[in-house]
């Protein structure tokens, strides 16, 4: 079997290579034990695109839809109406906070399981509006090849995610086949509520403010304990993480994806020329920690996405 098959045969991919024999062989000065070898990904813009939006503003606008006929008045209200309507522009506007917000509005009440059939419902169902594609297989079939390359080889891969914690965790089983444990993030607020025998979380209306980027690295501590070997991000809200990577003992490997695409291979049915970009902007190699590498998809990229959709049958 080919190693990283949707890989150009490029120096980036050869310095992965190099790095995992490396610090998988036990004779070599940079071995690294199993225990340790942790490796962490962000999701949106690292392991499926998020120009001109994230997947889950998509999955928003879906469920927006869906609900607009029950209660107008909420359909009518901003940010709503720019989700329903498609309003790039204005969605650019949108910070995180409130998207995730929104969120939470419209699954307040739900139980996570109930959010997590919601949106499995969708990854198994819909189509990707600029990719013309399922969103079941709108994931960078690289990175993919990426992760079950380190996982062959003793890794623990885990999904660092910024957004919701029951649409990640179901991504992350649809794309890449990761158990809902190893997506970690920050919690939403919940209460555990109380009905006959019974005992369920319910989500709140509100997530409040989301932490600072740096606030990623704690989250990595309180769920890990120890700091990742290999990281990967794709913007500058990664970087703390990547930082925080390098600047561990011994041999450690850092990414930041570029993932701009040729347009016939990104956009089927094109948003706005300047929304279809990498997001956050203004990120440079020279940001990278030392040694770290910058993977260009339209460079290293050679299958940027899978030929059929994964089907949701490991989705627990």
């Amino acid at each position: 079997m080919s190693l990283l098959p949707s890989w150009h045969l490029t120096p980036t991919r050869q310095a992965i290579l190099d790095f995992v024999a490396d610090v998988t062989n036990p004779r070599h000065p940079d071995f690294v034990d199993r225990a340790s070898r942790i490796a962490v990904f962000d999701d949106d813009g690292t392991l499926w695109p998020d120009c001109p939006m994230s997947l889950q503003c998509y999955f928003l606008i879906d469920q927006i839809q869906a609900l607009a006929p029950k209660t107008p008045a909420v359909a009518n209200r901003q940010p709503f109406r720019a989700l329903l309507e498609q309003d790039y522009v204005s969605l650019q506007t949108v910070s995180k906070p409130d998207l995730l917000a929104l969120f939470d509005e419209i699954h307040a009440g739900l139980t996570p399981e109930e959010c997590a059939a919601l949106a499995q419902d969708w990854w198994g169902s819909a189509i990707h509006p600029h990719l013309g594609r399922p969103v079941g297989s709108c994931y960078f079939q690289p990175m993919q090849d990426l992760l079950a390359y380190l996982t062959e080889h003793g890794f623990v891969p885990y999904i660092l995610t910024s957004g919701s914690l029951d649409f990640a965790r179901v991504a992350a089983a649809v794309c890449y086949g990761l158990p809902p444990e190893r997506v970690i993030g920050n919690s939403p607020r919940t209460r555990l509520k109380f009905c006959a025998e019974r005992a369920d979380l319910v989500n709140l209306a509100s997530l409040g403010s989301i932490a600072p980027p740096e606030e990623a690295v704690n989250v990595l501590h309180r769920h890990l304990g120890r700091r990742p070997v290999l990281a990967a991000g794709n913007g500058l809200s990664d970087l703390a993480v990547l930082r925080y990577t390098a600047s561990g003992p011994g041999r450690r490997l850092t990414l930041l994806i570029n993932a701009n695409l040729p347009s016939p291979i990104a956009s089927v049915n094109p948003a706005p020329a300047s929304l279809m970009r990498r997001s956050p902007p203004g990120v440079l190699p020279a940001d990278l920690p030392r040694g770290g590498l910058m993977v260009e998809a339209e460079r290293d990229f050679s299958q940027p996405f899978p030929t059929v959709a994964v089907p949701l049958s490991a989705v627990g």
